[in-house]
């Protein structure tokens, strides 16, 4: 439970998480974003946590396809004329 926690502090302490929350809070209240503030949050896109745990999980999911393709796919020459 506490690592919930802090994970929620984590995301709420970065830009582009600020901006979503600012903006829904306005839809509740039907108050628009200036264009200044939109074009100010996609600044803020690159910087995210979830960008850096995007790019971090592909490079995971190319080891783990390189590594299986290594184990599955070793045999020897015996193997390959039978």
């Amino acid at each position: 439970m506490c690592t919930g926690l802090i994970m929620a502090s984590i995301r709420v302490s970065e830009p582009y998480f600020k901006f979503l929350i600012k903006k829904q809070f306005y839809e509740w209240f039907g108050i628009l974003l200036d264009e200044k503030e939109i074009s100010n949050s996609e600044a803020y896109m690159s910087d995210t946590l979830s960008t850096f745990l995007t790019s971090s999980l592909n490079v995971e999911l190319v080891h783990v396809i390189l590594k299986s393709i290594t184990k599955h796919s070793q045999g020897t020459i015996k193997d390959i004329e039978k």
